[in-house]
C-alpha cells in the first residue's frame, strides 16, 4: 500500500508539472497579453523589492521604464500602458518620499504616468515603423503579396515541416497567359491591373490556409496546406473562370495557366516541386492551344 502511495504522489507530481510547463507554453512562451502583462509586473516586484531593501535612489527610479519597454516591445500598446498604470500606481505609493515632497503624491503620479506613457508611445512607434519596413522586404510592391526570396524561404520552411510533422503541401506555378501581349496592346498599367485582378481572385477562391508569391513578372508560386490535389484544383477552375469574367469587363479577355505539385509524389525538394509544377504548367498550356485550334475554345 505505501509502494502504492509513493508512485500516486509521483505520478499526481508529475501531472502537476506537465500542467505547469503547459501553461508556460500556452501563455509565456506563446507571449499572450496575460503572459506579457504579468512579465511586465514580476519585474516591477523584484525592482520595488530591491527599492525597500536599499531606499529610493535617482537612479533606482529609472529602472521602473524596463517593464514597460518590455511589455511594449513584447506585446502591444495596450500591454505597456496597462503595466505602465500599475508601475505608475505601485511606485509611487512604495516610494517613502518623492523628488520634490511638496508637490505631493497626486502630482508624483501623474509625472510617473506622463513619463511611463511616452515610454510605451515611442517604443509603439518604433514597433511599427520596423513592422512596416520588414512588410516592405518580403512583399512584391505591386500586388502586395510575398516576393521571391519571401515565398522561397517559406517553401523550404514548409518542405521541413513535411518532414517533420507530416503536413500536407500543394504547390502551384501560376502563369497569365500572353501577358506580354497584354502589355504591349493596352499598355502596363492595364497590365499592373490585370495582375492585381489576377492576386485578388486567387486570394478570394483558394483555401484560407494558402500563401501566395510572386516569382518574376506575371508568374506566381502558391502553397496550399491540406486538402486534396483536387480540391486545390478545383479552387484554381473556379479562380479563373473568374479571373476570365473579371478582365472582359475591364476590356479585355485575360486567361492563366497553372501547374500542381504535391509533395512526397511529385518531389521532397523545393527544386523538383517547382520543376514537377513547372511541367504539369506547360502540359495544360500546350492542351489548351490543340483546344483552341481544334475546337475554337481557350
Amino acid at each position: 500500500m505505501q509502494v502504492d502511495t509513493y508512485e500516486l504522489k509521483i505520478k499526481r507530481l508529475d501531472a502537476v508539472k506537465a500542467r505547469i510547463w503547459q501553461l508556460v507554453k500556452n501563455h509565456w512562451l506563446a507571449r499572450t497579453p496575460l503572459a506579457v502583462v504579468a512579465d511586465g509586473l514580476t519585474i516591477m516586484v523584484a525592482i520595488m523589492v530591491v527599492e525597500l531593501i536599499f531606499g529610493c535612489p535617482d537612479m533606482l527610479k529609472l529602472a521602473y521604464v524596463f517593464p514597460v519597454w518590455r511589455a511594449t516591445a513584447l506585446g502591444n500598446k495596450k500591454t505597456g500602458l496597462v503595466v505602465a498604470t500599475v508601475v505608475a500606481v505601485c511606485s509611487t505609493i512604495v516610494a517613502e518620499h518623492s523628488v520634490n515632497p511638496h508637490l505631493g503624491w497626486v502630482v508624483n503620479l501623474f509625472l510617473a504616468l506622463g513619463v511611463l506613457y511616452f515610454v510605451v508611445l515611442n517604443v509603439s512607434k518604433d514597433k511599427q515603423r520596423l513592422a512596416d519596413a520588414t512588410s516592405a522586404a518580403n512583399t512584391d510592391a505591386l500586388t502586395g503579396v510575398l516576393n521571391r526570396l519571401s515565398i522561397d524561404m517559406l517553401l523550404d520552411e514548409s518542405i521541413q515541416n513535411c518532414v517533420s510533422r507530416g503536413q500536407a503541401l500543394t504547390v502551384a506555378m501560376i502563369d497569365c497567359d500572353k501577358f506580354k501581349t497584354l502589355n504591349d496592346v493596352h499598355g502596363h498599367r492595364f497590365g499592373d491591373q490585370i495582375l492585381r485582378t489576377l492576386v485578388t481572385i486567387l486570394d478570394s477562391y483558394l483555401p484560407t490556409n494558402t500563401v501566395i508569391g510572386r516569382v518574376g513578372g506575371d508568374e506566381f508560386l502558391v502553397l496550399m496546406f491540406g486538402h486534396s490535389e483536387q480540391t486545390h484544383e478545383q479552387c484554381l477552375i473556379n479562380a479563373e473562370q473568374r479571373f476570365r469574367n473579371a478582365t472582359i469587363v475591364m476590356g479585355a479577355l485575360a486567361t492563366f495557366s497553372y501547374g500542381l505539385a504535391r509533395f512526397g509524389e511529385d518531389g521532397t525538394t523545393a527544386s523538383a516541386l517547382l520543376e514537377a509544377a513547372d511541367q504539369d504548367m506547360y502540359v495544360r498550356k500546350a492542351m489548351r492551344s490543340i483546344d483552341t485550334e481544334l475546337f475554337g475554345v481557350a
